[in-house]
């Protein structure tokens, strides 16, 4: 941004590397420059100009100034106005701190930012300088017992301007609920530290910096109240809950029962994964899509059908120590490799498999474990199928052997006014007289 000058714009002045180096911004009668480098060729000076503002809109005008011992040209050519004028440091061979120059002031001052012209472009100009304030004077020969640094700018060229100055933040504003606590005043290089009241827990980051560019880090956070806070964990609740009954009564009703002990699985599906970690799953689109969607769901369904672990108990792994999903998956896939006979290479492997594709190894150990619920089904309804086959021929067998006992004990009896017997000329059951057959005989005598 241009800077006027007695009606004259100034142009070049190019933004430089500024370390702030106190933050107390008191006010005083005097300054002065410093040389902070070796200058080869004597420092040379052509004007000066400070403000009391980060943003350098209002200037200070010194009343005089004085340099490192005299020279033929006084040190108020620094502040006539003009930059061809300058005012060149004794010293041939300035070393670091050696040369300097104050500026006087009528009243107590407080410059928050300063302008600086140097003559020549590598001899005679200084790469680094210091801005210091003098803190304390003496009461008896009113010199300077103490000056502070104030800033320190890096990179300077000469035969052009260059400018130290403060960066300031845009002032940031406490959240709603919460408590903001601001370093430096919000200048460069600030820390603001955000934090919430009671109990409410606070979203986005607590901490934001002031950079050099005179933007902040991050947006300041949100205090969320307790009942938004319950809120969001209910519906979080709700949706968890839901997702876990729609997907057990949809994916889970029709499934084959889970794997036992006593699940008889062939040989000819043992002893190998029936997929490869990275193979085709573009087959299984429907497998595929409740691992990445619902893995904790699918997840937990995969343990139970593997007779790990019931799928009310399994689904809250994933939930509450997905952080050691790699360890727990891990150990699960050992304990498929055992019921299935599959060899274990390395427990590395398996790790480093649920670490990096922990997508592809539960595809395939779903597919593994949802077709060896099949088999063992299919397993199940055929040795079912052979013992009744079995027992009905064991029945059939039997049949005959007990008919003479069972027909010895059906003797001829009379039970009331019925008599059941086998006759005598057929060995036919015989059949009973009727109600109306049996009133009939009775009554034809009389």
């Amino acid at each position: 941004m241009p800077l006027v000058d007695h009606g004259k714009a100034l142009q070049g002045v190019s933004g430089q590397d500024t370390t702030p180096l106190d933050f107390t911004f008191k006010s005083s009668r005097r300054w002065r420059v410093v040389n902070d480098v070796q200058v080869t060729y004597g420092w040379a000076i052509g004007e000066i100009k400070v403000f009391d503002d980060p943003n350098c809109q209002n200037p200070l005008t010194p009343i005089s100034a004085t340099g490192y011992e005299t020279t033929l040209a006084s040190p108020n050519r620094t502040i006539d106005g003009h930059p061809y004028t300058e005012w060149r440091a004794p010293c041939h061979i300035c070393e670091p701190k050696e040369a300097w120059l104050t500026l006087y002031f009528d009243v107590p001052v407080t410059v928050m930012c300063m302008h600086i012209f140097q003559w020549g472009d590598r001899d005679y100009a200084a790469k680094a300088v210091v801005l210091q304030r003098a803190d304390e004077v003496s009461q008896i020969d009113d010199t300077v017992v103490d000056w502070v640094d104030v800033l320190r700018g890096h990179d300077l060229k000469g035969g052009g301007w260059d400018d130290l100055h403060f960066v300031q933040c845009a002032p940031l504003e406490a959240p709603n609920f919460g408590l903001i606590r601001l370093t430096n005043n919000g200048f460069y290089p600030s820390e603001a530290t955000f934090s919430c009241k009671g109990i409410r827990p606070l979203t986005g980051s607590s901490i934001s910096t002031c950079k050099a560019d005179g933007q902040w880090s991050d947006s300041p956070p949100t205090c969320w109240e307790a009942i938004h806070f319950i809120a969001a964990g209910s519906a979080v609740l709700f949706v968890d809950v839901a997702a876990f009954v729609i997907y057990y009564r949809c994916f889970m009703s029709d499934k084959s029962k889970p794997l036992t002990e006593e699940s008889m699985i062939p040989q000819d599906y043992l002893g190998k994964w029936n997929s490869e970690l990275f193979g085709d799953f573009t087959a299984e689109p429907k497998l595929l899509s409740l691992v990445v969607f619902c893995p904790c769901c699918r997840l937990a369904d995969t343990w139970q059908q593997a007779g790990i672990l019931a799928f009310q108990f399994a689904i809250f792994l994933p939930h509450f120590f997905f952080c050691c999903l790699p360890c727990i998956g891990s150990y699960f896939r050992n304990l498929m490799r055992k019921r299935f006979n599959i060899r274990r290479s390395s427990a590395t492997l398996d790790c480093l498999s649920w670490s990096c594709v922990p997508w592809l190894a539960a595809v395939q150990e779903a597919k593994m474990v949802d077709a060896m619920c099949v088999v063992a089904h299919e397993e199940a309804n055929a040795k079912e199928a052979v013992d009744k086959r079995k027992a009905e021929a064991d029945a059939k067998a039997k049949g005959p052997r007990s008919a003479g006992p069972r027909s010895a004990s059906l003797a001829p009896s009379t039970i009331g006014a019925f008599k059941v017997g086998l006759s005598t000329k057929t060995g036919a059951l015989r059949k009973p007289k009727s109600s109306l057959e049996m009133i009939s005989s009775t009554a034809a005598p009389a």
